[in-house]
């Protein structure tokens, strides 16, 4: 948490506050160092080896990317626009997985022709891909039947969900690898989001190396997604991401011992790396002083930042501009014409119109599920690093909101 307690915090605070005044609100500003912390402290959970591709949909900032790259991360896409981002941002085809679920089959061939690694859920595209390219390479993404995630939204592993080859389909999938001569070359599963028990990954794993199994004679990766849970609060549970990293190389060594093949590990995380290193920085606009309650405007709402409505999502905030004053309790709503509040209830020190408020973790599904509803332009996105901020993706102007309609 932000406080005037420590010179950490103090210089963080300011260097938020400098940035609210040099660019403006609403804006989201991403701490470099913590996306590099985040990435380093799952690297080194996990056994030397372990390919890491970033689900750039969390966060899709180029110049993000870019970063990540430079780092050493392949990436995670889910749609031929992604695709096309991470080939502009430098990545290597061979860097870059393709997973979507419901894409179009010319998305599916796209990606093929470019070299990119896809990841097919689906028996209608398996067999349509394998009568245009018989021989070729792909991943099988299985669901693995666990129900486990934050929101129902995010439990994409449960065995009503749309992802995934289901069990009941197993024999097909079987058939159509042979029918066509599939090169199965990964095993992908990923049970959900925003996940904080260790076990319901376990389980997921075990069973993506029981069909690492099954075709171990092509396999050589097996994909683990990700889904790694984050502390909103500092009360939150924290995720023991070594007693996974630990408890997966066991799953390695288990596969070799059975089949005789050493497999790679890969990983797909997306808001672990990002999420925190996130910042939403909104302005007090107006204050409601009712019998019962104080409802306190900002000049935001779920066109800028959607988790609070869609998922239910909890986020912390701190009046930047007023740290220390006695705290209350408050109402935070947003400015659109429309029900759009982040909280019921907020403690925070005294607010006043126009003190900067700052959202935690909003480094993580905000910006990129940002929208223009109400005709209201997305904000600009800073980059924080060695105390400077840099200007990576400006305010949208009227014009861009305009720009794709045709004129009359």
């Amino acid at each position: 948490m932000i406080s005037s307690h420590g010179p950490d915090e103090y210089r963080m605070r300011e260097s938020l506050l400098n940035a609210a005044g040099e660019f403006e609100t609403p804006l989201y500003v991403y701490d470099m160092h913590a996306i590099y912390s985040n990435l380093q402290n799952i690297r080194s959970a996990f056994s030397p080896g372990t390919q890491i591709h970033y689900a750039c949909k969390a966060l899709d900032n180029g110049h993000v990317l870019r970063q990540l790259r430079e780092w050493g991360c392949g990436i995670d896409a889910v749609s031929q626009e992604e695709l096309m981002i991470a080939l502009r941002c430098g990545f290597e085809p061979e860097d870059i997985n393709f997973t979507p679920s419901g894409a179009p089959l010319s998305e599916y061939l796209w990606a093929l022709e470019k070299r990119i690694n896809v990841h097919v859920d689906n028996l209608q595209i398996l067999e349509l891909l394998g009568q245009q390219k018989c021989g070729l390479q792909v991943s099988l993404r299985f669901n693995p039947q666990v129900r486990s995630g934050g929101h129902v939204h995010l439990q994409v592993g449960a065995d009503d969900s749309k992802f995934g080859l289901h069990a009941e389909e197993m024999d097909n999938v079987s058939k159509l690898v042979k029918k066509y001569h599939i090169d199965v070359r990964r095993i992908h599963v990923h049970v959900g989001s925003d996940i904080k028990t260790e076990e319901d990954f376990l389980l997921c794993w075990e069973k993506a190396f029981a069909l690492a199994e099954e075709y171990s004679e092509t396999v050589q990766i097996v994909d683990l997604g990700g889904g790694f849970g984050v502390q909103y609060f500092p009360d939150d549970p924290v995720l023991d991401i070594d007693r996974l990293g630990a408890e997966v190389n066991k799953l390695v060594e288990q596969h070799l011992q059975k089949t005789g093949k050493r497999v790679v590990l890969m990983l797909e995380p997306g808001k672990s790396i990002v999420g925190n290193a996130g910042y939403l920085l909104v302005e007090i606009t107006a204050i409601k002083k009712l019998k019962n309650s104080h409802i306190v405007y900002v000049n935001s709402g779920f066109n800028h930042m959607l988790r609070p409505m869609y998922y239910g999502a909890h986020h912390r905030f701190e009046n930047l501009s007023n740290p220390n004053a006695v705290k209350s309790t408050y109402k935070l709503v947003g400015y659109l014409c429309e029900t759009d509040t982040f909280s019921e209830s907020v403690e925070l020190p005294e607010v006043r119109r126009g003190d900067i408020l700052c959202m935690y973790n909003a480094g993580a599904y905000a910006m990129a599920m940002a929208s223009n509803y109400n005709s209201r332009r997305r904000p600009a996105e800073v980059a924080l690093m060695d105390g400077q901020v840099k200007l990576i993706r400006r305010r949208e102007s009227l014009e861009d909101i305009l720009s794709t309609v045709i004129k009359l």
